[in-house]
């Protein structure tokens, strides 16, 4: 991968599954992805530094396309800028508003649709924070597929053409088809245009995204202007819901240096060195965030991202994809749950193999794998001290022998790694086991046997979620008790139980259904429990683990980005 260029290459077979237009041009929010393909291939590019009048070289310059192979069946081109008053550096005569739909993309003229104006922009022009065009910015796209033939090197003129305008960058984004599925990538578009800084309005960056994760790698990719190396960048921050257990997270921080550049520096894309006054900067970055080892099995995820201004730097994001493998790739561990069965107690089960993949573009180091539970036991471990490179794998061999019984066991291997900046990550897999004895035994299975309610608003509830009770030994078993446990079992509601007081034969079953009911003064957490079962019998009572749940709390988000355009 070429880092300065920002030319990232996914081989995928094209397939529109989904498109969610606008509904009208100009000012808008943005309530869904523009589009959603399910296979395709992919390309970014950029071009930045190209901020000075257009009489001094500025709003001209190329991006060069690598990658590109097959047929080309979408090509976006993105630009984004400002309208100055600083006469001092060339900039006179403006409106205090970037309007600028009409460019030359590699000699023909297009026409973009403006996706958003009044764009937050202080940190330009002679009066800086109280200027009137520090609204003044615009972002506009374009549809090139009809000019985007392949790779080479494609033309910018024309992003300085008004008076006082100032171009940040452009991005061209290319989805393409290779003939080759086995590289697919699922890709969820969407734009807008949203500032870091707060306008009023009580929001930075802020995007709630419900992830349908289908296995393999997943990442953001987000295409930001106003990037400079003069100006302290802050951290993106990305939560990811649930984790392995239901009551689980995964946070990521992302701050400066990241990658070996400046978080949002301006340099990764190339420079057309027609800078903006005091730019420090190309002011144009497309950047890259793994959150692959935040999903451990396919399902449904929350990603809540957010960045504000910790840092000084003022930034624009105006596209966001989340790009992850096309369906049939593996998750990190594999097979991401197993059940070892039934066995006597101190009575080992064969061994079962867990595949550990290392997903990121850099070599990772496993620095050790934990059993869990006293019951489970690690025959083989081909794993720890062991450096993986990208797409490489590792063994581990689990056995089960019981250490009581009858009772169920659950519990997790986890595969701690270290990802090639240094961070601290892990993945891992849902062990379960079973100690057994002579019976009559009186035993139930609960399904399902972990949950996560999923992503609610503080002060709203959750769809209800089912759990069904089973009788599964040779003797009645009588239901006593149904009880959510733990510091928030307040937040979740029974709103029907047909288990509890009945007698269930073998065979039989009862269910009980859980919403989840935050208060409204809750923040963004997550917020884990557990469901205990208690039955009697005349039998052997096989004792049940008690259930795993978890639900988020997550601030209501109507729109991907809190904003979707500022307007002052």
């Amino acid at each position: 991968m070429k880092r300065t260029a920002s030319i990232f290459v996914i081989a995928a077979l094209f397939a529109l599954a989904g498109a969610h237009a606008h509904a009208a041009p100009g000012d808008r929010p943005l309530a869904a992805p523009l589009f959603v393909l399910d296979r395709t291939d992919m390309v970014n590019a950029g071009a930045g530094d190209m901020g000075a009048p257009a009489a001094n070289g500025g709003g001209i310059g190329e991006i060069v396309l690598a990658g590109v192979s097959g047929t080309v069946n979408k090509a976006l081109l993105y630009w984004h800028g400002v309208d100055l008053d600083w006469p001092a550096h060339g900039y006179v005569g403006g409106d205090n508003r970037y309007e600028q739909p009409q460019i030359r993309f590699n000699g023909n003229p297009v026409v973009g649709e403006r996706l958003g104006s009044g764009g937050y922009n202080n940190n330009w022009g002679s009066g800086t924070q109280n200027a009137p065009q520090k609204y003044s910015a615009a972002l506009y796209r374009a549809d090139v597929t009809a000019l985007v033939t392949g790779n080479g090197t494609y033309t910018l003129e024309g992003l300085a053409d008004g008076a006082g305008h100032s171009a940040s960058g452009a991005s061209l984004i290319v989805y393409f088809d290779d003939g080759n599925p086995a590289n697919d990538v699922r890709v969820e578009h969407y734009e807008a245009m949203d500032s870091n800084v707060d306008t009023g309005k009580g929001y930075h960056w802020l995007s709630r995204l419900p992830l349908h994760y289908v296995g393999g790698r997943a990442e953001l990719w987000l295409h930001v202007a106003d990037g400079q190396r003069n100006q302290t960048d802050g951290t993106f921050r990305i939560r990811v819901y649930p984790g392995l257990l239901p009551g689980d997270a995964s946070n990521f921080s992302f701050s400066t240096p990241y990658r070996g550049q400046h978080l949002w520096g301006g340099d990764t894309v190339p420079h057309m060195l027609a800078s903006r006054p005091s730019g420090g900067g190309g002011l144009w970055d497309i950047q890259q965030f793994d959150i692959t080892p935040a999903l451990h099995q396919p399902g449904e995820y929350l990603v809540y991202s957010y960045y504000g201004v910790d840092g000084i730097d003022f930034l624009t994001l105006m596209v966001m994809q989340v790009v992850q493998s096309a369906p049939g790739a593996p998750p990190a561990v594999t097979p991401w749950r197993h059940d070892f069965g039934d066995h006597p107690q101190g009575t080992p089960s064969a061994p079962q193999s867990f595949t550990f993949h290392n997903r990121q573009n850099d070599s990772i180091t496993v620095t050790s794998v934990t059993r869990g539970h006293a019951s489970f036991s690690i025959a083989s471990d081909t794993c720890t001290g062991v450096s993986l490179a990208p797409g490489a794998t590792c063994v581990v061999e689990v056995t089960c022998a019981p250490n009581s019984a009858p009772r169920d066991f659950r519990s997790q291997l986890v595969f701690n790694w270290q990802d090639g900046f240094g961070n601290a990550r892990t993945s891992g897999a849902i062990e379960r086991c079973s100690g057994v004895a002579e019976g009559p035994v009186g035993r139930i299975a609960v399904d399902p046997g972990e949950a996560w309610l999923g992503a609610v608003s503080p002060g709203s509830s959750s769809p209800s979620r089912r759990f069904t009770v089973q009788s599964i030994g040779d003797s009645d078993a009588t239901m006593t008790k149904v009880e959510v446990t733990g510091a928030y079992r307040l937040e979740y509601a029974k709103v029907e139980d047909t288990c509890l007081g009945s007698t269930l034969a073998p065979g039989e079953q009862c269910h009980f259904d859980l919403q989840f009911r935050p208060r409204p003064d809750r923040p963004l957490t997550t917020m884990p429990a557990e469901v205990v079962v208690e039955f009697t019998t005349p039998g052997v009572m096989h004792v049940p683990a008690a259930i795993p749940i978890g639900a988020t709390v997550a601030p209501a988000a109507d729109h991907i980005f809190a904003d979707g355009f500022e307007a002052p």
